[in-house]
């Protein structure tokens, strides 16, 4: 039996009976991603399957965090969210 990838244009990929995809060298190169990198898969509105790596996602929380922090003083009187926290745990 023939190999079946000998046809596919460079940069392409096809979806398996098992839903899974290989992303191609060059790109994966180009993203520094290696075996064992996660993924966020997701579908935009213009019909794209949009995968971003993992790791890039904790420096964006931790910025938007960053943002905002201490922007709102006085918001929990003194000493009150440690005992609403107490209550969670």
């Amino acid at each position: 039996m023939g190999d079946k990838r000998g046809n596919r244009r460079p940069g392409h990929t096809r979806l398996s009976t098992k839903n899974q995809v290989t992303v191609p060298r060059v790109v994966t190169d180009a993203v520094g991603a290696a075996a064992g990198t996660e993924f966020r898969v997701e579908a935009d509105d213009a019909g794209r399957i949009v995968l971003t790596p993992v790791a890039a996602a904790p420096d964006a929380r931790r910025a938007a965090v960053a943002r905002v922090a201490g922007s709102m003083p006085g918001i929990w009187p003194q000493g009150e969210f440690a005992a609403v926290r107490e209550e969670w745990l």
